[in-house]
């Protein structure tokens, strides 16, 4: 919300539908074509990655990119969207109520 985009908790609960259909439609769209091309496409997971950095190493190895020193440290800079003192958090309670609202499993 601090981006602004969304006006307050209740707009961004009401647009949650919208934003899991968009997020469904980029998925669906980026694991198509790397079924269809998996020498050119790899989809990894961030959490993966953080996991195990050799998911990286290996995904861009699938694609046909040789990393010269696959041993260097790869890191991810966190990237805050709230402050810690916000007042009106959405909850995955929240989230999960409208999921199953719109009949999707959380």
């Amino acid at each position: 919300m601090r981006c602004g985009w969304f006006s307050g908790v209740p707009d961004a609960l009401a647009n949650v539908p919208k934003l899991l259909g968009d997020w469904n439609g980029f998925h669906g769209f980026w694991d198509a074509l790397a079924a269809s091309e998996p020498g050119r496409v790899v989809v990894l997971g961030y959490d993966d990655i953080v996991a195990d950095p050799d998911v990286l190493i290996e995904g861009l190895r699938r694609v046909g990119i040789v990393v010269p020193n696959p041993k260097a440290s790869i890191g991810f800079a966190e990237v805050p969207q709230s402050p810690q003192d916000r007042r009106q958090p959405v909850t995955l309670e929240d989230i999960e109520k409208i999921m199953r609202s719109q009949h999707v499993q959380p």
